[in-house]
């Protein structure tokens, strides 16, 4: 044990010198952090405003102040960032549909005929539009149906700008988190050839023993340290110039049409768990790729291919297996939109979500990815 934690400080070492990763990521994150404050300082009228409303029951008397407020501005998305309405009308413009690129999707509702029962039956049926959209079968609505039973509603009013823009950016900075990945990890294992240190390596006592999994828990440790570096950069400025707030309030307040009936707080728990694993089955791939191909610049740009094919390649809802594939990759089950991926998946006899089949697909490719880096590893010859 002494030796392994030996080796693996060294090697954590040699990974903290490298002056191109260790750059990459403090630019990165110097610019997540700057850009992000810039935006949040330029919002922060509207978040003032949204804590007056603190604690009310979404019902007849406050839509009913929202729609005044938004018939003398002229439309939801009118009313100014200073009205401490404004973040409610945006919220609400998104309830009705307006948000939502689908078609048949329609939720144009004039101000003053807006009442808390026609929010919520606008929703409904936007809902019901999306199930149509995904192909759910009657089974899958049964199920959604008796977790949106666990909602209560009305939904009481919290000030979720904090936790709302943190999801928001989340997509973006996984994307970025890979990308850096492809840029810090992609000489693990192939500098050693590059540097013609290979041969001492693989001679020496544990060369061809512990030293690759020294090297792989190294690279995951790393992982971690990127991925929590770029996710701090990117939440502290929402974090302290509006607080993170309303984290008891329905998850609905930042995702209008999820069916998961679980508080803001714990939602954002559960992608943060998703986003580690995320970096662990990030750090694994490239290792993975590194210890196979032993040429870094082409560990790089095939990462550079795939995080591009996984922000743009788009696959048709009407394709169910192929679509849910598509939706269960990194990049997308983490994007920020006002609808989340409904359909289901049958396992052992039993629904699960697609964030529950992403974390255990995730888990199951990082193991995969080890025992592949291993066979990799084993296989190499000096020279």
């Amino acid at each position: 044990m002494k030796r392994f934690s030996t080796l693996l400080g060294f090697e954590l070492k040699k990974i903290a010198r490298g002056r191109v990763a260790v750059a990459s990521l403090a630019l990165c994150a110097a610019l997540l952090f700057a850009l992000t404050l810039i935006s949040e300082m330029v919002a922060r009228p509207e978040g003032r405003g949204a804590r007056t409303l603190t604690g009310r029951a979404v019902d007849d008397g406050f839509v009913a102040e929202v729609a005044d407020a938004a018939a003398r501005a002229g439309g939801l998305t009118a009313v100014p960032p200073e009205s401490p309405y404004c973040q409610a009308a945006r919220w609400m413009n998104r309830m009705l549909g307006n948000s939502v690129s689908i078609a048949d999707v329609s939720g144009d509702v004039a101000p003053d005929m807006l009442t808390a029962g026609a929010l919520y039956a606008a929703r409904d049926g936007v809902m019901e539009t999306l199930y149509d959209t995904f192909g759910l079968r009657q089974d899958e609505r049964d199920w959604w149906a008796a977790r949106e039973r666990r909602i209560e509603r009305p939904y009481v009013w919290a000030d979720s700008r904090a936790a709302g823009a943190i999801k928001a950016d989340s997509s973006a900075v996984t994307a970025l988190m890979c990308l850096l990945m492809g840029v810090c990890l992609a000489g693990t294992y192939a500098d050693e050839r590059r540097r013609r240190t290979d041969a001492m390596v693989l001679c020496a006592p544990h060369g061809r023993g512990v030293l690759w999994k020294v090297k792989f828990c190294a690279g995951e440790i790393w992982a971690l340290a990127v991925g929590t570096a770029l996710l701090a950069a990117a939440a502290l400025p929402h974090i302290l110039l509006n607080g993170l707030r309303g984290l008891d309030g329905a998850w609905q307040l930042v995702t209008p049409f999820s069916a998961y009936p679980h508080g803001i707080g714990t939602m954002l728990l559960i992608y943060l768990a998703l986003y580690g694993l995320i970096c662990l089955l990030t750090g694994a791939a490239v290792m993975a790729l590194s210890v196979w191909l032993q040429n870094a610049m082409a560990v790089t740009g095939i990462v550079g291919a795939m995080v591009t094919a996984d922000l743009f390649i788009s696959v048709p809802a009407r394709l169910r297996v192929l679509s849910q594939m598509r939706y269960l990759t990194p990049i997308q089950i983490m994007i920020n939109s006002a609808m989340t991926d409904p359909r289901l998946i049958l396992l052992f006899g039993r629904y699960v979500t697609p964030l529950q089949a992403a974390a255990m697909l995730y888990a199951a490719a990082t193991m995969a990815l080890y025992w592949l880096t291993g066979i990799g590893y084993k296989r190499l010859r000096a020279g």
